[in-house]
């Protein structure tokens, strides 16, 4: 299983989505050019998006390989 977030990482306003989660747990994840964001590099794209938006609160999952890209959910979006 991907290393994603913790309980005690997560914004507290933040969940991981049910069939988010189902779908890592199936590892039916293989969206090229999206890969999913895990571990160190989750944690990393977390930080530095947090420093360029302060006023934003984001939780990155998946970055767009050849770019710099990166698919979020964000506090007060439309899955909330």
């Amino acid at each position: 299983m991907p290393d994603l977030l913790t309980e005690s990482e997560r914004p507290s306003w933040f969940s991981y989505p049910r069939r988010f989660l189902r779908a890592v747990e199936l590892d039916v994840l293989n969206l090229d050019p999206w890969q999913l964001l895990d571990g160190k590099w989750l944690r990393v794209r977390m930080d530095g998006l947090a420093k360029r938006y302060p006023d934003r609160k984001l939780v990155p999952f998946f970055r767009a390989l050849g770019s710099d890209d990166v698919a979020c959910w964000e506090a007060g979006g439309a899955s909330e």
